[in-house]
This record gives C-alpha cells, structure tokens and sequence, in this order.
C-alpha cells in the first residue's frame, strides 16, 4: 500500500514530534484497517 503524507499532515506531525517512520509502523502493524466514503484508509 501506498502512503502518501499531505503538507498539512506533515506540519502536523512536527507539530506533535511525531515522525513518519512512527506512523508507517502503526499503519503497518495496524490490525483493524478500513475504507472511509472517499476512499481512504482508516487504520
């Protein structure tokens, strides 16, 4: 799966010293991952 990571996501995540390595492993790891309306995924 492809995870892309919008600017605001990103400012977001400086914000709250949090790094993208860190939500690839959640994401990654996540057992319960489901599709929202649009399309996107909810881990």
């Amino acid at each position: 799966m492809s995870i892309k990571f919008t600017k605001h996501a990103l400012e977001r995540l400086k914000n709250r010293s949090i790094s993208k390595d860190e939500i690839l492993e959640i994401v990654n790891e996540c057992e319960d991952l489901r599709k929202d309306n649009y399309g996107n995924f909810i881990a």
